[in-house]
This record gives C-alpha cells, sequence and structure tokens, in this order.
C-alpha cells in the first residue's frame, strides 16, 4: 500500500470526465422517459361534477363546449389539451399552459368546467384507485 497522496488535478479531471458523462447520459434518457403519459392518453371533460365527453388525445381536433354559465372551447393538438377561447371574465383556463401528463387538470371556475387527463389504463377501470394515503 502506498501512501502517495492523490493528485487535486487528477481527481478534479476525473471528477470532470465523470459530471459530463452523467449529463450525456441524462440528456439521451430525458426524452425517453419523460414520454410516458403523452401517447394513449384521452381527458375527461366534466361540467358541474357530471361526466360531459372523454377526449383522446391523439386526435388533433377543436370543438365547443357549452356550459350553463357559458362556451369553452377546447383544442387538442400534439397530444396535448388547452382551453382555446372561454366567454368567463377572468380567463385563467385560456392562459394555462396545454397538458398532457395523466392527472394534469384545467379549471373554468366560472363554467364548473375540468379536464382531467387520465392514461388509458385509468379509462378501463371505471373504479377510483385507492392508495395508501387515502386509506
Amino acid at each position: 500500500m502506498s501512501s502517495r497522496p492523490i493528485s487535486l488535478s487528477k481527481l478534479s479531471k476525473n471528477n470532470l470526465i465523470l459530471f459530463v458523462c452523467l449529463i450525456l447520459v441524462a440528456g439521451v434518457l430525458y426524452p425517453l422517459l419523460n414520454r410516458s403519459g403523452s401517447e394513449g392518453s384521452v381527458a375527461v371533460i366534466e361540467i358541474d361534477g357530471e361526466e360531459y365527453t372523454r377526449v383522446d388525445l391523439s386526435q388533433d381536433t377543436v370543438f365547443t363546449v357549452p356550459t350553463p354559465a357559458g362556451i369553452n372551447t377546447v383544442k387538442v393538438s400534439n397530444h396535448e389539451i388547452s382551453v382555446e377561447s372561454a366567454d368567463c371574465p377572468d380567463k385563467i383556463c385560456v392562459n394555462q399552459a396545454a397538458i398532457h401528463q395523466s392527472g394534469e387538470i384545467i379549471v373554468c371556475l366560472p363554467h364548473k368546467l375540468v379536464i382531467t387527463v387520465i392514461t388509458d389504463t385509468a379509462k378501463e377501470s371505471e373504479e377510483p384507485q385507492i392508495d395508501a394515503v387515502t386509506e
């Protein structure tokens, strides 16, 4: 066993190489792992707590959703859904970014409109899932 001290410059060079390799691996894996939820998803549109319709996010479309309080225009494009226009006073739903991942929600409170993205597996089962937190 030698008692030579480790050179600080060599340690720093090895750390730099390791850091660069980790960044490259993360850069390659991120797009692959981030795709979950974008394909095979549907959006459930509810008005005042009642299901109005389900929309397949793989089919680009624009349609209107009439509510007792007003009208929202909903747009599906590139596996994302958004509210394109609404005649509500605050337009928070219109200014919200498009959603595509399971569990994301858009709400238009004045119109009592809720858009929720779910995955294909969630659309098959109508029973709500119970997890450790809700038990």
